[in-house]
């Protein structure tokens, strides 16, 4: 009997452990990035060579932004760097140019 209780309560903690972490990942909103960054590239980077970009979540441990190329490469940034925030700013614009033609035509 001590064994069956053993088994039953290893079975209940490892039940409540599956729920507890499958509800904490659905409470991540799906529109926010999956990345962290742990690493940041240093060298700025052409700002027609970038395709999109999006910051990282809120509970990472550090700021970032990650830009993805033209060619599909992901690289993670400092936010805070004065030539990313350029480069933001840029592709905010670009978007708003795209969607103003498209919507005019």
């Amino acid at each position: 009997t001590t064994y069956r209780f053993y088994l039953l309560i290893t079975l209940l903690v490892k039940i409540s452990t599956y729920f507890l972490l499958n509800h904490s990942f659905c409470l991540i909103d799906p529109n926010t990035p999956s990345k962290c960054c742990f690493n940041f590239y240093k060298t700025a980077i052409p700002m027609n060579f970038i395709a999109k970009y999006e910051k990282t979540r809120s509970d990472c441990p550090n700021a970032g932004v990650v830009f993805t190329t033209k060619r599909g490469i992901s690289l993670c940034l400092k936010p805070r760097v004065q030539w990313v925030k350029r480069a933001m700013d840029y592709i905010d614009l670009q978007i708003v140019e795209n969607n103003s033609t498209s919507a005019s035509v």
